[in-house]
């Protein structure tokens, strides 16, 4: 990686950092979500302050809405987890597909799952959720993975 490749990957990582931090304050895992579309409040401000269009937005809402998922489940139930990680990877397809390039694509899904991580109580139940998976095989989803 070129010296500012370094540069403007740490820029936007510290970017992400300083939006995800929004939601510290509220430590409980579900946070708020006002509009009770499955998505917090902070992960939806983040989204609508981005330059998507309407179907990026609409993936990249799809994508949030299901990582928001994986912390609410039973990690204990095996069908809860392969369900939430089904749509995690039709979310994940979803934003590729739509993004001018996969790599656009790729930072979009790792921008999303930092912002909804972003605290300790949610790393640990995405860890124990990701834990789960772990020695499972999945195929990529048919088509573009996008609900709408």
């Amino acid at each position: 990686m070129q010296v500012w490749q370094s540069i403007v990957a740490a820029a936007a990582l510290a970017a992400v950092c300083v939006v995800a931090g929004a939601g510290l304050e509220d430590e409980d895992i579900r946070g708020l979500d006002a509009e009770a579309n499955g998505i917090r409040d902070d992960v939806d401000a983040w989204i609508a302050g981005q330059r998507f269009s309407a179907p990026q937005r609409l993936a990249a809402q799809q994508l949030a809405r299901a990582l928001q998922a994986t912390f609410l489940l039973d990690p204990g139930n095996a069908r809860a987890v392969l369900d939430a990680a089904e749509a995690a990877k039709q979310g994940v397809k979803c934003v590729i597909a739509r993004r001018t390039t996969s790599a656009a694509g790729y930072r979009t899904v790792l921008d999303i799952e930092a912002i909804t991580a972003n605290s300790a109580p949610r790393k640990r139940a995405y860890r124990a959720y990701n834990a789960k998976l772990n020695g499972t095989v999945s195929r990529s989803p048919e088509g573009d993975g996008c609900e709408v």
